[in-house]
C-alpha cells in the first residue's frame, strides 16, 4: 500500500463520505504524493499534508529504527492532545448537490407476528413464485415449493417455541418435522463428490502405490436458497444426522424438554469455606464475599473474618485469592497497599504479607545489558 503510493510508513487520517446520486465528485488532490525536504533527505507525502502541515501531528525528522531513508512523525505533544486540536480547527465544507438515496428495509413477518431478520425468505402469495426475500420475489422451482414451504413453517415454529418451550408447542413442531421426513430426505442429508487429484505430487504414498486415487467433499443440496436462510442453523438442529448410515433422526429438542435444564442453577450453601470460594469462582469468576457469607449463612464481618485466611482484600478492587495476590507485580501491589493504608488501617496486613514476598532488588553488578539494546543511551 504505502510502497506503491511511494509514501513511506505514515499514519493518514481520512474521513471519507459516498457521493449523492447525481453529485459531482470534488477533485481527490490527496490521492497524489509531493517531495518533501527533511534536514537534507528528500522523502515523499500526502499533497495534503503539504497543504495542511498544521494537519501532522508532530514534525518530521528522517531516521528511524532502520536505516535514515524512513520518515519519522516526532509527537511534540501528547498525541490525544495534538489530535484533538487538529480535529476541533477542521471546517467542513459541506454542501451536498445530490438527493440521498431512500433506502427501504422490508420487514418479513410470519403469520404469527414474528419478526426475521433481513435475508430470511418467507412465503409471500404475492409473489409469482408463492416466495419472497427482502421484499422481492425469491426464485423457487415449482417442484420444491412445496418443500421450501415446509421448511419456512418449520423455522416459524421452531422460532416461536424456542421463545415460549411448551409441552404443546414442542409436540406441534415434533409433528411438523415428522411430516417433513415422510416427504422429503433428512435436513443434514449431502452427497459425496469424487476429486481427482491435479497430479501425481497431490497422491498421499500412504494410501498405497499404484491404484486410482480419489478424494471426496460433500455436496448439500441448496433448498432452492434455504441454507442460507439467517434461521437455516437453527432449523437443521431439530436433527441428529448421522453420517455413517445417511439418516438423521429427531433431536432431543423434539423428544423432551431441554431448554429448562439449560438454567443456571448454583449451590444455594457450601459446607465450608472451601467450597463457598469454589461456588463463588465458578458462578462469578471472583471472590464475591456477599455471595459467601449466603453460602455459608454468616454475617458479612464474620465472613470477611474467614476470608481474611485465604484471601485479600485490594483496595478498589474486591478480593483476591492469597496465592495469586502474592504472585507477579509485587512492587505495583505494594505501592497500592502503602497509599490504601494511609487512608484504611485494615490493609496493613496487605503491607505486611507483600513486603515479605518483595524480591530484593537487583544490584548494579547483577544486571547485563547486551550491545545494541534499544534503552541504552
Amino acid at each position: 500500500t504505502h510502497r506503491t503510493a511511494g509514501t513511506d510508513v505514515v499514519t493518514d487520517l481520512l474521513v471519507l463520505r459516498r457521493p449523492l446520486v447525481g453529485e459531482l465528485r470534488p477533485p481527490a488532490a490527496w490521492i497524489d504524493t509531493v517531495e518533501v525536504d527533511v534536514a537534507g533527505v528528500v522523502f515523499r507525502h500526502n499533497r495534503h499534508f503539504a497543504v495542511h502541515p498544521e494537519r501532522v501531528l508532530g514534525r518530521y525528522e528522517p531516521g528511524g529504527a532502520y536505516r535514515r531513508e524512513n520518515l519519522n512523525v516526532t509527537a511534540t505533544t501528547a498525541p490525544a492532545v495534538a489530535l484533538a486540536a487538529a480535529l476541533a480547527a477542521v471546517s467542513v465544507d459541506y454542501h451536498p448537490s445530490g438527493v440521498a438515496p431512500q433506502h427501504v428495509t422490508p420487514v418479513a413477518v410470519t403469520e404469527t407476528g414474528r419478526r426475521l431478520p433481513a435475508g430470511s425468505i418467507v412465503i409471500d402469495p404475492a409473489s409469482a413464485t408463492g416466495f419472497s426475500r427482502d421484499g422481492v420475489a425469491h426464485k423457487v422451482a415449482r417442484t420444491n415449493r412445496p418443500q421450501v414451504r415446509a421448511l419456512c413453517e418449520l423455522r416459524d415454529v421452531v422460532l416461536d417455541y424456542l421463545d415460549t418451550p411448551t409441552g404443546e408447542a414442542r409436540d406441534a413442531l415434533a409433528g411438523l418435522y415428522g411430516a417433513y421426513r415422510e416427504s422429503w430426505p433428512a435436513l443434514g442429508a449431502y452427497r459425496l463428490i469424487a476429486i481427482q487429484p491435479a497430479d501425481d505430487d497431490a497422491i498421499d504414498p500412504a494410501d498405497g502405490a499404484g491404484g486410482e486415487v480419489s478424494r471426496f467433499r460433500r455436496r448439500y443440496p441448496s433448498l432452492d436458497g434455504f441454507r442460507t436462510d439467517p434461521s437455516w442453523w437453527t432449523v437443521a438442529a431439530l436433527e441428529d444426522f448421522n453420517d455413517e448410515t445417511g439418516d438423521g433422526t429427531p433431536a432431543a429438542i423434539l423428544q423432551h424438554p431441554i431448554l429448562d435444564s439449560t438454567i443456571e442453577r448454583w449451590p444455594t450453601s457450601a459446607d465450608g469455606l472451601t467450597g463457598a470460594v469454589a461456588n463463588s469462582l465458578a458462578r462469578f469468576h471472583r471472590l464475591d464475599d456477599g455471595y459467601i457469607a449466603d453460602q455459608l449463612a454468616l454475617d458479612p464481618a464474620a465472613a470477611w473474618d474467614l476470608l481474611r485466611t485465604v484471601a485479600f482484600e485490594v483496595p478498589g478492587a474486591g478480593w483476591e485469592i492469597a496465592d495469586t495476590y502474592l504472585a507477579g507485580d509485587i512492587v505495583a501491589r505494594l505501592d497500592l497497599a502503602l497509599t490504601a493504608v494511609a487512608l484504611d488501617g485494615r490493609f496493613a496486613r496487605n503491607v505486611e504479607a507483600l513486603t515479605a514476598v518483595l524480591p530484593a532488588p537487583l544490584t548494579q553488578a547483577e544486571i547485563s545489558p547486551e550491545l545494541g539494546v534499544t534503552w541504552l543511551t
